[in-house]
């Protein structure tokens, strides 16, 4: 049996819930190699550095930080939120980052980062630039981080199994959580609903494409309540920035969601009712599951 090695990393992430904030906890998540606790629930751009450096510089002035381990100057070139993948929170600011660089980047990526200067950097045109085959991106305004150490994964998992556990039992079963937004309509008058769930299956095939799932919520329910409209669909993946579309449908309702819009980055999400489109292209916002 491997020994255990107790490296203890505190991380500090702020859960929300759609506008409903989850009870304090304490808590502490062992694994074969690693132990982190993370101390309490509530508590978990265009850079300032790139009009007065050359691409080059900047370029290796974010190579150092990460290899160096160097957390005050990441934390400063980065421009927030620094997203993360769904049921982890995103880095809001560089107190936050501060805290969550070693378990951003565990030793090992670090000393691979190490091993590269300015010229590992590709040009993908309008896209940006990117290392590591997409692990990391300078998108002006902001730094993309693809890449997701073993001590995150390991902590992510934990909280996909705590998210399922809570929903509502005719959800549970083959999957797994994959997005959560609160879902804007306040400029649509008839627009009833609050938040929508995005889970993937778990039971398929190898080599197949896994089926997606929306839950979508009425105003005024949580996420232990039944969901109001559940459908189920696939994505879509475009280029090598890994836009994605979702889509879903039914013989009486179709829904898009699309998580990152080409055009301004942000993320909507609408619904049609049998042929009809209501015209509905709703702002929506990660968040966390509300659990309540």
């Amino acid at each position: 049996m491997k020994q255990l090695i107790a490296i203890v990393t505190t991380i500090s992430i702020v859960f929300y819930s759609c506008g409903h904030k989850s009870a304090n906890s304490s808590l502490s998540v062992g694994t074969d190699s690693t132990e982190f606790s993370v101390e309490s629930e509530e508590d978990f751009g265009l850079s300032h550095f790139s009009d007065t450096l050359t691409t080059g510089q900047y370029h290796q002035m974010i190579l150092n930080a990460i290899a160096n381990g160097d957390k005050q100057l990441f934390a400063k070139m980065v421009s927030y939120p620094l997203y993360r993948q769904y049921p982890l929170h995103d880095v809001e600011d560089e107190q936050q980052m501060v805290r969550y660089f070693d378990t951003l980047f565990d030793k090992q990526f670090r000393q691979q980062i190490a091993k590269l200067d300015s010229n590992s950097w590709d040009n993908v045109g309008w896209r940006g630039w990117m290392i590591l085959d997409g692990e990391i991106w300078d998108v002006d305004p902001r730094i993309v981080v693809n890449y997701s150490s073993p001590l995150e994964q390991r902590y992510a998992e934990y909280l996909k199994k705590k998210d399922m556990a809570r929903l509502h039992s005719s959800l549970r079963g083959n999957w797994k959580p994959y997005y959560c937004y609160s879902l804007d309509g306040s400029s649509y008058p008839d627009f009833e609903y609050s938040f929508a769930r995005v889970d993937v299956s778990t039971d398929h095939e190898y080599g197949n494409d896994p089926t997606y799932r929306v839950a979508v919520y009425k105003k005024g329910t949580k996420g232990s309540d039944a969901p109001s409209v559940v459908l189920f669909g696939e994505r879509t993946i475009e280029g090598s920035m890994h836009f994605e579309t979702l889509y879903f449908k039914s013989d009486e309702n179709a829904i898009v969601i699309v998580p990152e819009d080409i055009e301004d980055g942000k993320a909507y999400f609408s619904i049609h009712k049998g042929k009809e489109d209501l015209g509905w292209r709703v702002p929506c916002k990660m968040c966390m599951q509300p659990l309540q």
